[in-house]
């Protein structure tokens, strides 16, 4: 009898201590979890800024039929969204793999942003795209689009070729290497 008395206070002790060690293990996991999910937030707001999810480009284009179909030619993208449904475009999303442009006939632009109505296209900023096969790319845009850099190996880790597009917007397309 002092045997199993002695045995089942021993169990009962085990599953004590297994029961704060779970608990202790959980409340440990809670509060790293918990401390990795308030930081994000955290830094935004002690910055004073908000939180960033995305940024898109919408360049602004004389034509968004061509412009779209310019892109799907020479770079694989994909039109997704078109305003109208049909005929000649004032607006369009393309998409390739994770990239997404927005596309802008001048005049659409010009009626939402009155700023940018006496704008010229193209050629303000750039835009940088890395991607998994620049010497494809390369390839393929090779005599048919503007070079504007040929295809050089940098002293940061990188091989890219320049362009300009249909519209005059310089496009970096760089692979790590």
């Amino acid at each position: 009898m002092n045997i199993e008395k002695t045995t089942n206070k021993k169990s009962i002790v085990r599953g004590f201590l297994f029961l704060i060690l779970a608990f202790f293990v959980l409340a440990l996991i809670w509060a790293v979890i918990g401390n990795l999910t308030f930081t994000k937030k955290n830094i935004s707001e002690e910055k004073g800024v908000p939180m960033y999810k995305k940024i898109t480009a919408n360049l602004m284009v004389k034509s968004v039929n061509e412009t779209a179909d310019f892109y799907e030619k020479y770079f694989g993208f994909k039109t997704t969204v078109t305003v109208p449904d049909s005929g000649e475009f004032d607006f369009a999303i393309i998409i390739g793999d994770e990239v997404e442009l927005m596309i802008q006939k001048i005049e659409s632009l010009g009626d939402d942003v009155p700023y940018l109505s006496n704008t010229p296209i193209g050629g303000s900023f750039t835009l940088f795209i890395e991607v998994e096969n620049v010497e494809e790319i390369y390839n393929k845009i090779k005599g048919n689009v503007e070079i504007l850099v040929d295809l050089k190996t940098t002293f940061y880790g990188m091989k890219e070729v320049t362009i300009k597009d249909l519209n005059g917007y310089v496009l970096t397309f760089a692979e790590k290497i």
